[in-house]
């Protein structure tokens, strides 16, 4: 039983580390669309380094993403709207204790396909 504590504490503390990663990518996306009207996809363009983010488009949906992941396990994505007028923070559990973590975090997508994913914040 300590072996799962011990791996959703570690997976927590990566979490939690990287936030601070988050909050600038928010940040600097904030700063683009009022400069712009619009969040953006190519992060080259922003105000920070940017080399841990991965982006892409979903092939269904057109909906822009980038996604960090600190730990295996655990990740945090940044999810927009196809025009990039909105955007959505998520926490990434691929394990059970990310999961864990992650639930600490937002509430669980009922989107199916999406059930690690737990929205922690929505941006307009």
């Amino acid at each position: 039983i300590a072996v799962p504590q011990y791996e959703k504490a570690v997976l927590k503390s990566r979490a939690v580390g990287a936030l601070p990663r988050v909050t600038a990518l928010e940040t600097a996306q904030k700063e683009y669309k009022m400069a712009t009207g619009h969040y953006t996809g190519d992060l080259s363009v922003l105000s920070i380094d940017t080399g841990i983010w991965s982006c892409n488009r979903t092939q269904t949906s057109n909906q822009g993403f980038c996604q960090h992941f600190p730990a295996p396990g655990i990740g945090w994505e940044m999810t927009f709207d196809p025009d990039y007028i909105s955007y959505s923070i998520y926490c990434i559990g691929t394990t059970d204790a990310g999961r864990a973590v992650c639930k600490e975090y937002g509430t669980a997508s009922d989107t199916p396909g999406r059930e690690n994913y737990f929205r922690v914040r929505h941006v307009r």
